[in-house]
Formats: structure tokens, sequence, C-alpha cells
């Protein structure tokens, strides 16, 4: 089954997340990169938990990209079993909120293309993510591609495709080449930048213990964003952002955006 997680870009009046079941991640937006609407802050939004379930997109049985991080439906939803193996109907008919709390009862497993749109209607972007199962890389990496191009065809601004997956990696690029392409990584060397140059993209995402102020000047002097995860010490944040690091990912939404307010768009 594919596997996409989502990083929401959010425009500084956006909503909260649209299905506290999967949490989507939210976003203090910032600079413009080859179209690309990108972060000075990336917030994984975790509605109230400390570590929140990130929303992933997989394939039903019946082919359809549907949000749910999970491989098995048992810790947030009503069902059991392996995702897979549910038609997207037997999946739109869980509950996948109930979990989190009674107030939350009723919520249902999105499907990517309608969270795409609502992204889309509400000013906001997405990072999506590919995790592609073992042996599947470039199919999942083809299919992702190919659904995202039709879903945001119309769309000034793209969503970024990101992936620890070299392999699924060139497979969207090859497929939609419209698209702007994230290279994921653990700890960068200079040997990405050979890498970052075939799949032309727009920015590295590592790991922020290698990050240093040589590095992101290298990267920037090469037409290359640097966004870092995952950073939940305010103090180790403040020191990323000295080095002029782009974007920051961060499970800490309140305390980020409490110490760091000029981080907002216009402000």
């Amino acid at each position: 089954d594919a596997l996409v997680e989502l990083h929401v870009l959010r425009g500084e009046h956006g909503p909260e997340a649209a299905h506290p079941d999967q949490a989507f991640d939210s976003v203090l937006p910032g600079q413009d990169i080859a179209g690309l609407v990108c972060a000075v802050l990336v917030i994984h939004k975790s509605n109230g938990s400390t570590r929140p379930p990130r929303g992933s997109d997989k394939l039903s049985a019946d082919g359809v990209a549907m949000l749910m991080h999970d491989d098995t439906l048992e810790r947030t939803s009503n069902g059991v079993g392996l995702f897979k193996k549910k038609t997207a109907a037997a999946l739109e008919a869980l509950d996948a909120g109930v979990w989190k709390g009674a107030e939350f009862a009723g919520e249902k497993i999105p499907r990517f293309s309608a969270v795409m749109k609502f992204l889309h209607n509400n000013g906001m972007n997405a990072n999506i993510e590919i995790k592609p199962c073992e042996g599947r890389e470039s199919e999942t990496g083809r299919a992702v591609a190919v659904l995202a191009d039709e879903l945001t065809r119309s769309h000034a601004v793209k969503p970024l495709l990101s992936s620890f997956s070299l392999e699924a990696l060139r497979a969207a690029h090859a497929t939609a080449t419209g698209l702007p392409i994230g290279l994921l990584v653990g700890d960068y060397a200079r040997e990405h930048d050979v890498l970052l140059d075939e799949l032309d993209a727009v920015s590295l995402n590592c790991h922020h213990r290698c990050i240093d102020v040589d590095m992101v000047r290298h990267l920037h002097a090469r037409g290359t964003r640097v966004m870092v995860y995952t950073v939940n010490d305010i103090d180790r944040a403040a020191e990323l952002m000295k080095t002029g690091v782009d974007g920051i990912f961060t499970d800490n939404l309140d305390g980020m955006a409490r110490h760091f307010p000029d981080a907002r768009a216009g402000v």
C-alpha cells in the first residue's frame, strides 16, 4: 500500500486540524521557495497530546488513497485488521474519532483527495512524505505523484513531495516533473548534493543534529533550502534559527508559537 505523510502548510489565519483522529500538522508560513510555500516553523499538530499520530496516505484494497497512519486499524479506529485489506467503503464506515474522546465520535477516515481539496480551500498546502512499503518504492512514488499532480494541477502553489526512499522520489520526479521535491535524509553529507541535482530538489530535509552555519550557507549558495526535524526544545530551535535554516519540524506547537512570534508571516 502507498504510504504518505502529510505535513500541512498553513496560512496565518488557517483553521485547526480538520480531523482529530489523523492530527494534521500545522505551519507558521515563511518564505516562498520556487513556487512552494515553505515554513519558518513546521508544527506537528497534536491536539494536546505529546506525540501526535501522523496523517499518512495509504491505498485501500480497491485502490482509493485515504489518510491513516498505522498499517492496522485497531489503534485509531473501531476497526480490526489490516488497512490495505479493506475497501474504501468499509473504511469509511469506521469510527476514527472515538478513540480520542467521546466528543470526536463519528469522525471518519478521510480520503486523500478530500484532504487536499480542504487544504486548498483554506489557504493551506502540504509536504507529502512518501513512505513506501518494502518492494513497492517506485510504484508508490508514481502513484502518489500522479494523484498529487491531478489534485493540484490548477493550483499556483504545489505541494512538496519528500521521502527517505530515493527510488520513490526518482519515480515521483519522473512522473510529475512540475511538483517540487524535498530530499529527506538523516545526516546531511556533501555526497547528497549529487542527488539534490538529480532530483531538481528545492529542499533538503534532515535531522537537526547535523546542522551548522557552514552547511546551511553551502546549501543556500547552491539554491537549496534547509528544513530540519524534529525539534521540540526551545533553546535548540533558537540555535537552529541563528544558522539560517528555513524550516523546523516540531511537536511543540504552543511553545514555538509563543517563543517565536516573529516567525509568523507578515510580522
